[in-house]
C-alpha cells in the first residue's frame, strides 16, 4: 500500500518529515477504503463505527482497538457491546448449544447448554470422569471393561495376563478398530449391570473379553482385579483396586 509522509518548514526554512510526537495532526474526520492498516499508536477519543469487519475479528489489524472502552459495536462473527463479549454471536436471540459469553457486568463466563445459560464458575460437582480414546484392534462393545493397548487406543480387558487386565474404565459406546469411543473412568456408569445385588463386587472376567463377573479368578496366573460394586440393580460405582495375581 503506497503512503503519504508530511512535510513541514522546520526553525531553519527547510522542508524537514513530521516524525515527533510534536508533529501530530488531528483528522476531524477519516474514511478508510478497502482496507486500514495502523502500524504504529493510535488515539481514539471519540466515536469510531466499523461498517463492514471481514467474517471475522482478525478483519481488524490492530488488536489494541478491542482495548476502547465506549459503547460502539463491531457487527460480525463477534459482538462486543453493553459490557458483554459473545462467541459466537447469538443469532437472532437464538444461541445454539456450546455456544458461550463473558458479562463485563458481572465477570462471569456462560455458556449455553441447549435450553439456558449456565454459570460456568457455580460450584457444583461431577458425578463422572470421561476421556476419549480410540478404539483398538478387537474393537469394543458398550459398558466393556477396558485397558490402554496403545497410542490413544483401548481394547477389552482380560485377566488372564497382567498386561491385559491394566482397567482403566469402559467403554460408553460400540465401536469398531480406530473409531473414537468415550470411556468413564470414575463415578457411576449407569445400566451397566443387569438384576445386581447392591453392594456386590465385579471383578475382570477371564473368559470374555470385556466382561465383568462377581466371583474372582482362581486359575493360575489368573489376574484378580476389582471393578467396582453394583450400587443398585443396573448401575455400577466405579472403584478400581488391584488384588493380586493367583500362584
Amino acid at each position: 500500500m503506497a503512503q503519504v509522509k508530511l512535510l513541514k518548514i522546520n526553525s531553519s526554512g527547510l522542508q524537514e518529515e513530521m516524525d515527533t510526537a510534536a508533529d501530530d495532526i488531528t483528522l476531524n474526520t477519516y474514511t478508510a477504503g478497502t482496507s486500514f492498516d495502523v502500524t504504529s499508536g493510535v488515539s481514539i477519543t471519540s466515536d469510531i463505527t466499523f461498517n463492514a469487519v471481514t467474517d471475522t475479528i482478525a478483519g481488524i489489524q490492530n488488536q489494541n482497538l478491542l482495548d476502547k472502552t465506549a459503547d460502539e459495536s463491531i457487527t460480525g462473527e463477534y459482538d462486543i457491546n453493553a459490557g458483554q463479549f459473545v462467541l459466537p454471536l447469538q443469532a437472532n436471540g437464538s444461541p445454539a448449544e456450546g455456544d458461550v459469553y463473558w458479562d463485563g457486568s458481572s465477570d462471569k463466563l456462560f455458556v449455553y447448554d441447549g435450553s439456558a445459560y449456565v454459570d460456568v464458575g457455580a460450584s457444583g460437582s461431577a458425578d463422572s470422569v470421561i476421556v476419549s480414546y480410540n478404539a483398538g484392534t478387537s474393537g469394543v462393545t458398550q459398558y466393556d471393561a477396558v485397558y490402554i493397548s496403545g497410542a490413544d487406543a483401548v481394547d477389552p480387558t482380560d485377566a488372564d495376563a497382567i498386561a491385559t487386565s491394566e482397567f482403566i474404565g469402559f467403554a460408553l459406546t460400540t465401536e469398531t478398530v480406530g473409531n473414537p469411543v468415550n470411556v468413564q473412568i470414575a463415578g457411576v456408569v449407569g445400566s451397566a449391570l443387569v438384576g445386581a445385588t447392591a453392594g456386590q463386587r465385579y471383578f475382570l472376567d477371564t473368559a470374555t473379553p470385556g466382561n465383568i463377573v462377581t466371583s474372582a479368578p482362581s486359575g493360575s496366573g489368573d489376574v484378580v482385579y476389582v471393578v467396582g460394586y453394583a450400587k443398585n440393580a443396573t448401575d455400577l460405582h466405579i472403584q478400581p483396586t488391584f488384588v493380586g495375581i493367583r500362584s
